[in-house]
């Protein structure tokens, strides 16, 4: 028999622990942010692309990733080039359950009912 007590006990244990972990993660990512931050100020100002430690070989890395202004023009551009392949293939939940509402169905879409369990310490 399934004892229900003993295992939400452990689910808000388990959540707490993830919580505290991705606390840490996160105080630790932005350090290692500012750190990196520094290390390419002092790159630049030597003029390097690389630098070697003792402890480690670091080396600058650079690359051209989007930054819409323009999300028409940018939408023209695909349609008129056909180039659907620049964007993400994944629908927004939100507005998809909206649509479904009022069209009853998207072509090319079927729904599917993503189950979770919800935990709330008492």
């Amino acid at each position: 028999m399934t004892d229900l007590n003993a295992l939400s006990q452990r689910l808000v244990e388990i959540r707490n622990e993830r919580s505290e972990i991705a606390a840490q993660d996160k105080a630790l990512k932005e350090e290692f942010d500012a750190l990196s931050l520094e290390v390419l100020e002092h790159l630049d100002e030597t003029g390097s692309e690389s630098a070697r430690t003792e402890h480690a070989s670091m080396s600058v890395s650079k690359q051209v990733v989007p930054n819409v202004t323009n999300w028409d023009q940018v939408y023209d551009y695909i349609r008129e080039h056909d180039a659907f392949y620049l964007l993400r293939k994944q629908l927004n939940s939100g507005p998809y359950r909206e649509q479904l509402e009022l069209d009853g169905e998207i072509p090319g879409t079927e729904p599917f009912e993503k189950v979770s369990l919800n935990v709330r310490k008492r």
